[in-house]
């Protein structure tokens, strides 16, 4: 028979299991995902990331379709709240404009993590039809709310439109930049000049 006090630590490292919630294990993986792509988002590579067993992930996902849909879910809901801080507010169309732009650059140059997600969430489109979706819905949104600052700016929705698609193709082409700058490289300074 094994004494009370020794039983009782035999149990610790059991008990002292890091209790992970569904929260974690999506941040976990957009960490994962940010630094090597969504090959990094394996059931098993996360568990071993963050101490645990394959069985933490089952009591919060179905399977590897249900965590990679909440994912991306996860990443969208993010996309679309980060768009209301562009939204226009001030009154006056070019200062509106020019806030929108420098607020997402400066957040790209800031925020490595999520510039180097973006850039995986749309590589990983071109292969998952969800992500596709999920990609579309973000990027249409971003392109409604890019025309609804250059209508403000002109009265013609077709140059609204053109512009709109230039300044996301620009957009586009600094978050490439960015994310081949070495980290201590990054910095708003595309930014300041706007």
């Amino acid at each position: 028979m094994i004494p009370r006090k020794v039983a009782a630590s035999r149990r610790t490292p059991a008990v002292a299991a890091k209790s992970l919630d569904r929260h974690t294990w999506l941040e976990a993986a957009a960490d994962a995902i940010a630094e090597g792509g969504f090959g990094e988002a394996r059931i098993l590579t996360l568990a071993k990331r963050l101490g645990v067993t394959r069985g933490s992930f089952y009591w919060h996902f179905r399977d590897h379709d249900d965590f990679i849909r909440a994912l991306l879910e996860r990443w969208r809901d993010g996309q679309l709240r980060v768009m209301l801080a562009w939204r226009p507010g001030t009154g006056d169309a070019e200062t509106d404009l020019r806030r929108a732009v420098r607020l997402l650059l400066s957040d790209m140059a800031r925020d490595a993590k999520a510039l180097r997600l973006e850039l995986a969430v749309q590589d990983y489109a071109r292969r998952n039809p969800l992500a596709a979706a999920i990609t579309r819905e973000v990027n249409r949104a971003r392109m409604k709310q890019g025309q609804a600052l250059f209508e403000a700016l002109t009265a013609d929705a077709d140059r609204a439109r053109s512009l709109t698609l230039l300044l996301y193709a620009c957009i586009t082409g600094a978050r490439l930049m960015l994310a081949a700058s070495p980290q201590d490289a990054r910095t708003d300074a595309l930014a300041v000049e706007l």
